[in-house]
């Protein structure tokens, strides 16, 4: 049975492959809006439907909060990187990074007593993963994704409030941006949340 100890286990594990930070959370203080959701379509982002893990192929706002109601418990992971990498070739690699890390916590949570561990990255996995096909195997059919180890879905599609998640876990929110001279900010953040299930969740504190 996982215990508090297995949390801040798996919050030192975060922190030793890849996370600049990471806390846990109880899932019912993570924010969940409709709106947050609606901005994968309106303006439409460029990889809206190319992917299983994106909208609308998604159970979004409704089917996070089921799973959140049978997790009671997240890690929040951020990785702190360059803001100047997401505006150029380097973005890429930084949101495989963040897929892969999350994964890679979600491995690790299964493996310590997490049974129904659910990992959620940023961005598309199709842009990460499978940019170079055309499309995503996993809405071909027979389904079979090519990357099942590591692509997990994206928290906006899921109307996560990620600003009230930083607020939560005590960190500044660093926003990518580039401004009217052309520079970018110093730095900037992408982030991943693991659900976590407990059947020991009332002797556990943050």
């Amino acid at each position: 049975m996982p215990t508090c100890k297995d949390e801040q286990d798996l919050v030192a594990y975060a922190r030793r492959n890849g996370a600049s930070d990471a806390v846990i959370v109880s899932t019912r203080d993570i924010g969940v809006e409709d709106r947050f959701a609606a901005f994968c379509r309106q303006p439409q982002c460029e990889q809206y439907g190319r992917s299983i893990h994106c909208p609308p192929h998604t159970p979004g706002p409704s089917g996070f909060l089921k799973w959140a109601a049978a997790h009671p418990r997240a890690l929040f992971f951020k990785i702190d990187v360059p803001s100047a990498a997401l505006f150029s070739d380097e973005r890429r690699q930084v949101f495989q990074l963040l897929q892969e890390t999350a994964a890679a916590i979600e491995h690790k949570a299964l493996q310590t007593g997490y049974r129904k561990a659910l990992a959620f990255a940023g961005g598309s996995c199709k842009a990460v993963f499978c940019h170079a096909d055309p499309d995503c195997a996993a809405l071909a059919s027979p389904a079979q994704c090519r990357h099942p180890q590591v692509a997990r879905p994206s928290m906006s599609g899921f109307g996560i409030d990620v600003a009230k998640l930083f607020a939560i876990a005590g960190w500044d929110m660093q926003w990518e941006g580039r401004h009217g001279d052309g520079t970018t900010t110093p730095m900037a953040n992408v982030s991943g949340l693991v659900l976590l299930e407990s059947r020991d969740v009332q002797r556990m504190t943050i």
